[in-house]
């Protein structure tokens, strides 16, 4: 990194935060992604993969019923999953299904 057309020491400032800022993200990755080593890992992993499988579906429902504009026909409706480690997704269809939906279990 060298900018001439700055003073060294606007360059030794800018160097600082951008390690700053390399510094600060390696903390928020490792916070959000601390890996599966550890128990708390694996918790942690399976909390933020519910949580953003749930919310995916439900976006998804809400887009597909906007869409529709009519009462919807849930035989009509589909979810491909293209994740790693889309598991939750099965059950948590059907969760929502059932509980918000109103649908019977071999409904859903």
């Amino acid at each position: 990194m060298n900018y001439p057309a700055l003073g060294v020491w606007t360059q030794v400032q800018l160097w600082l935060v951008q390690t700053a800022h390399h510094k600060i993200w390696q903390v928020i990755c490792y916070i959000l992604d601390p890996g599966d080593e550890s128990v708390e890992g694996k918790t942690l992993g399976l909390k933020q993969q519910y949580t953003l499988c749930s919310a995916s579906l439900q976006d998804i429902i809400a887009h597909f019923e906007r869409r529709s504009g009519k009462p919807v026909k849930w035989e009509n409706f589909a979810v491909q999953m293209n994740d790693t480690r889309p598991t939750l997704c099965i059950p948590e269809l059907i969760r929502i299904l059932m509980d918000w939906k109103g649908l019977s279990w071999k409904e859903a």
